[in-house]
């Protein structure tokens, strides 16, 4: 045959329908370390057992503050019987800060068998417990320089009734009475200040402190003297002569410990 004749085509067999494979599930993430799970459980149950305890120390200040109240009309020129009320209330106080101790000790327990604890879990939660004691004594004081600075101003009103002895009343300033209501105008400082130092403290490595944080230390101390001190002066002017000095005094300790940070002696030259 020649170039021009046709070769016969062969029918083509139809193709087998495609069939697409069955969809594979997702790969499942692997969890962001291990043990998470049970560490935040853990955690959790630390945060909530401070949170109790500090719930139930108010319940001890608040009651402590009601029986003061009571007798702020009646005290005349004797601090006593506050005394009396607040000395049983600061061994409380003291209470709740070993009950703090003792759930972190359980707790510091449960934590080292987590198998795989990631790397700063124990120090960070440890911490807490130096900052939930703190807060636990910043409570305290809170309520217990409040009482005392409204009785020291109840004791200052009935001299100027002439309901007490003025000369006695005055004493009573000198003595205390004038320091309770600068504590009270400063308190702001004095918690800027203990939360510094407890924020310091917590510091493994001295090298590691912001220069930050030491700085607000050097702030907060300074801020609470001057004002505890010079409202202290302001009700008992005898004490004015000595502020400056007095300031300074307390300053000083609170450069020894700063000076111990390299970060501090390089800025402060």
């Amino acid at each position: 045959m020649g170039w021009f004749s046709r070769k016969k085509k062969v029918k083509a067999e139809p193709e087998p329908p495609r069939v697409d494979p069955p969809p594979q599930p997702a790969a499942a993430e692997p969890p962001a370390s291990a043990g998470a799970g049970e560490v935040a459980a853990i955690t959790g149950r630390w945060e909530a057992t401070i949170a109790d305890i500090a719930s139930r120390l108010d319940q001890v200040l608040a009651q402590a503050t009601t029986e003061s109240e009571a007798l702020l009309g009646s005290l005349g020129t004797d601090f006593g019987p506050l005394d009396r009320i607040w000395s049983p209330a600061k061994a409380r106080m003291h209470e709740h800060t070993e009950m703090v101790s003792d759930a972190w000790d359980a707790i510091s327990d449960e934590l080292s068998e987590v198998d795989g604890l990631p790397e700063g879990v124990m120090s960070r939660e440890g911490g807490k417990r130096d900052l939930a004691t703190c807060e636990l004594e910043i409570r305290y004081e809170r309520a217990y320089r409040t009482v005392m600075a409204r009785a020291a101003e109840a004791m200052i009103a009935a001299a100027e009734r002439g309901q007490v002895d003025a000369d006695v009343a005055r004493r009573m300033i000198l003595a205390s009475g004038g320091l309770f209501l600068g504590q009270r105008e400063a308190q702001e400082a004095w918690e800027a200040m203990r939360r510094a130092e407890t924020r310091i403290n917590n510091y493994r490595e001295k090298r590691a402190v912001p220069l930050e944080l030491l700085k607000e230390l050097e702030s907060s101390a300074r801020t609470y003297w001057t004002t505890a001190l010079g409202v202290e002066a302001r009700h008992a002017p005898e004490q004015q002569p000595y502020v400056a000095a007095k300031i300074e005094s307390y300053m000083k300790d609170v450069g020894k410990t700063l000076r111990r940070y390299w970060q501090w002696r390089e800025q402060a030259g």
